[in-house]
């Protein structure tokens, strides 16, 4: 028998180990600061509607509680409206990223064959 049930909203859990962006802006000054660093960073890219997000969400909050040492960060692809998401690796190295739909993804490409 199935049924219809309520997740808890994230924003009701006050005591995250992890960082929450509500910005591109600010998820973009967060990473290029962290560029530098030699310090772990595990994004977790997540959306409400995914199950599976929702099941691996309690998961990943233990990890951040456990590993302080490392940057958690949550980003919601709703929220921030970081769908589509197209990242361009060369060698190994991210060389380039955009963020939704935009006209530069051909001058991309082009930049980096």
């Amino acid at each position: 028998m199935g049924g219809w049930f309520s997740r808890p909203d994230d924003d009701e859990d006050d005591d995250q180990d992890y960082k929450r962006f509500h910005s591109v802006s600010g998820w973009q000054l967060h990473f290029n600061e962290f560029k530098e660093s030699d310090q772990l960073m595990v994004v977790f890219f997540s959306a409400r509607w995914s199950d599976s997000c929702f099941l691996i969400q309690s998961h990943f909050a233990a990890l951040a509680s456990k590993y302080p040492d490392v940057d958690f960060v949550k980003i919601d692809v709703d929220e921030l409206k970081a769908m589509p998401t197209f990242v361009f690796i060369k060698r190994g190295e991210e060389k380039a990223r955009i963020v939704g739909v935009k006209d530069d993804l051909e001058k991309e490409i082009k930049n980096h064959i």
